[in-house]
């Protein structure tokens, strides 16, 4: 997935062992894969990762979630394409799959969810 930080754009690749690297972009959108500007390891997998931006606070997150473990990590990325972990939700309710959505009211970071077979509702707002 790509991401901006500082007006630069990165690459953030990451595998099945919860290994990630961040890569810069040039301006034609080609990965320098010999110069990675971070490595580190996720605390799990994250099938899908997506980058979101905090226009309030001028902060950016990634956020991602993993089905098999029932998952959701909240990761903050600074100037330099670091990440930092702030959150990680278990959204497994009563052996039921949640569907879960994010959304920034107010500057605030909100988690919505919802189980599917019990129809129980949990909201988190996170500073």
């Amino acid at each position: 997935m790509t991401f901006s930080a500082a007006k630069r754009n990165y690459f953030l690749g990451h595998s099945k062992d919860k290994t990630y690297v961040v890569y810069s972009m040039a301006d034609n959108g080609k990965v320098a894969p010999n110069a990675p500007v971070q490595k580190g390891k996720l605390k799990s997998y994250l099938s899908n990762i997506q980058a979101f931006y905090n226009s309030v606070k001028n902060k950016q997150y990634l956020c991602g979630y993993n089905l098999n473990e029932k998952i959701v990590e909240l990761y903050q990325i600074d100037d330099k394409a670091g990440i930092q972990p702030i959150n990680v939700d278990n959204f497994n309710v009563r052996d039921t799959i949640q569907s879960a959505t994010l959304y920034i009211a107010n500057g605030l970071i909100h988690i919505y969810s919802q189980a599917e077979k019990i129809k129980t509702r949990k909201s988190i707002a996170i500073q």
